[in-house]
Formats: C-alpha cells, structure tokens, sequence
C-alpha cells in the first residue's frame, strides 16, 4: 500500500528508478510503452549463460519493491508507476511533483556559493557538537535525531555523549552521513506522527530540484512543511526566516 502511494509520484518514480541495477533499468524501460505483458523469455535473451545470477537479482529487486509482477511466465509492469513514470519522463500531468519554481524575483536572493557555505556551516555545526568541540547547542529536533539514531547518548539532550557508533559516523564521507540520518529521521517519522509516504516523496523531490533556484513552500502537505523546518537545521534545504514561502535546495 505504501508503495502504491509512492508510485502516484513522478519524481519518486524517477528516483526509484535511478536506484535500480542496470538489468532491471533495461527490463523496466523494455516495458514502459509496451501494452502487453513481457514474456519471460525475453529477459532471459537479455544476458548470456554466465550472467544468470545478475538476471535474478534484477527480477528479485523489481518484484520486491512491486515495480513488476510475475503470472504465468509474464511480467506486468505496475500501472500507477507506468503512468506516473511516463509523466516524470515527457513532463505531463502538471503536478507538483517537482517542486513550484517560484515565479517572482526574491529580493534577497542568494547564489550556489552562499548555499555551499551554508550547507557546510550547518553540517560542521553538528559534527562539533557531537565531538564536543563547539557545545553551543543544536535546535531539539537534531537532538532528538542524534539520540534516535544511537550517535549520542545520555540522560537528557542537553548532556549526550558521542557513542562508538557515533565515532563510526564520523569517519564516513558527507553523503553517506547525509543518508544514514535521513534514513534515521524516515524511521523516527511514526513517533512524530509524520506520514511516511509524504516523507519519501519529499526527499526524492529534493534530489530533483535545481541548486541555486528557489521553489514555492505553498504546495507542501503538512508533513512536509514540519520537514522543511526540520531539513533546513541540516544544511539540506535553506529558507532566509522560518516564515517565508520559498526555500532552495
């Protein structure tokens, strides 16, 4: 069910299917114009002997995450992600699904330079807190995350510590720190009563704006706006003040 709502979706679509192994990428795309299912067969004309077992993981991964269903020796492709596809692709449907540029000038309007250096300010403002070389504070919510996620510890937000698996963290590069919190923050979504397919969408959508173009914040649902707040405490997003009605990427 989850994913269904996921597939509705243009820019989860796409990003979904950038996530896919080249094999499934193939099969998909074999697919995406074609009105009847895709015998089996033809797959199997796809790689030689000795590439079986890429064959199978391909097939595992697109029915796993229902992009395909297989029924006697035929694989369907799902209809809403077909659909939704195709839009992500010709630019149809006219949804929101892609960010609302906004259409008026900002009067305070900043360049990829300033997004840069202030994504790295506050990404570096979290890493010394956790080593404890800057104990200024961090806003609740990154808090929360940080002891959520096992990277601090203690009694209460204000005196955590760095754990070993914080340490670890540490010694990853910026994008994989990025997604190990990002996945932290989806899986702490259900104490926060977030919904988690508005979640998803909202960072797949993320990954498909354009750096240094600011986009309308009237479009988001509710779960959205809170991750807005939220994203903009890790350097993910900018916004000039809290109540303003655009943010870039």
């Amino acid at each position: 069910a989850v994913l269904t709502r996921l597939f509705q979706s243009p820019a989860t679509c796409l990003a979904i299917f950038r996530l896919l192994p080249k094999l499934a990428k193939t099969i998909v795309l074999s697919m995406l114009y074609r009105d009847e299912p895709l015998p089996i067969e033809f797959v199997d004309t796809l790689v030689n002997n000795q590439s079986q077992r890429i064959q199978g993981e391909a097939l595992k991964k697109l029915k796993g995450l229902h992009v395909v269903k297989e029924r006697h020796q035929m694989l369907t492709l799902n209809p809403t992600l077909r659909q939704n596809f195709k839009n992500a692709l010709t630019g149809s449907n006219g949804t929101s699904s892609f960010g609302v540029p906004c259409e008026t000038e900002d009067r305070h309007k900043v360049d990829i330079a300033f997004l840069d250096q202030r994504a790295q300010q506050k990404w570096e403002a979290i890493l010394h807190y956790m080593v404890g070389t800057d104990t200024s504070g961090l806003p609740e919510g990154v808090l929360l995350l940080l002891k959520h996620s096992g990277l601090m510890d203690g009694a209460d937000l204000e005196n955590m510590k760095i754990t070993n698996v914080g340490f670890q963290f540490l010694l990853q590069d910026i994008n994989a720190q990025i997604w190990t919190l990002l996945l932290q923050y989806l899986s702490m979504s259900d104490k926060l009563h977030m919904d988690h397919v508005d979640v998803l969408n909202f960072i797949f959508m993320l990954g498909s704006l354009e750096l240094g173009r600011d986009y309308s914040s009237a479009s988001l649902s509710a779960t959205q706006a809170q991750m807005l707040e939220d994203l903009r405490e890790y350097g993910i997003v900018y916004q000039r003040k809290s109540a303003s009605r655009r943010f870039c990427p």
